[in-house]
């Protein structure tokens, strides 16, 4: 979900400069991009547990976790990472298949 985000937004970048999303993906330079996007989203994320500063448990979102004291509890949860890495997911995947 978090590399989706981050590849939708640059999709978007480049769909903005007249680059479509097919041609972004399926070049060499997308493909190294893709891959560049997926580990460092993967070592952002477990960082924090390398540095031991968390748990492997605090690393990764808990969709079953509850927060009663948070005033917009849709915001910066779990809950709402996953839907927005499955929104961005499928932004993406339309993106691919309606570009030029």
């Amino acid at each position: 979900g978090r590399a989706a985000m981050v590849g939708f937004v640059a999709a978007m970048g480049a769909e903005a400069t007249g680059h479509s999303v097919a041609s972004q993906v399926f070049s060499p330079g997308g493909i190294l991009a893709a891959a560049f996007i997926g580990a460092f989203t993967v070592a952002a994320s477990c960082a924090p547990v390398a540095l031991n500063k968390v748990t492997i448990d605090k690393c990764f979102p808990d969709e079953n976790a509850s927060y009663p004291d948070e005033l917009l509890p849709t915001v910066w949860t779990p809950i709402a990472e996953k839907l927005n890495g499955r929104v961005a997911m499928v932004a993406f995947t339309v993106m691919l298949i309606l570009g030029q």
